[in-house]
């Protein structure tokens, strides 16, 4: 797997895109990292982080269902990528959300360092309970 910075419009000002994005959404493309995990050519999950002040990042991923099966490999990976942003950005927190039924992607975390912090009751789309952990460094 490799890591780049993919936000080549936030490099580019005067690239014609960047005149089509607000403020918003500039600040954004120049606050995030984002990665793609392919195994054999086929994408088993994608991830990032979203840099919320100096200091504090926000983490998400979203996998497929061949990350089942490669459960390792993607572990190995999200923490060579978050090793890397955590010093790139001096992060002192990471911090994620997951659904609090979600046995896997908790087991996931607390496997990468990260440690419960709060239970959000029905802040899910559907009402969910979610958690918010996190990974102090």
């Amino acid at each position: 797997m490799v890591y780049e910075d993919y936000d080549a419009l936030s490099q580019s000002p005067e690239s014609p895109l960047w005149v089509l994005l607000d403020e918003t959404q500039r600040r954004f493309l120049l606050t995030t990292d984002a990665w793609t995990g392919l195994y054999e050519g086929k994408v088993i999950a994608c991830g990032g982080i979203i840099r919320m002040w100096p200091g504090l990042a926000e983490a998400w991923i979203a996998v497929t269902p061949l990350a089942r099966e490669h459960v390792v490999f993607l572990y190995r990976h999200v923490l060579a990528f978050l090793d890397l942003v955590t010093e790139t950005y001096k992060l002192r927190r990471i911090e994620a959300k997951l659904c609090a039924s979600f046995i896997l992607a908790r087991k996931f975390a607390h496997r990468l360092g990260f440690t419960h912090d709060a239970l959000l009751k029905r802040y899910g789309p559907n009402g969910e309970d979610y958690m918010l952990v996190s990974k102090v460094i």
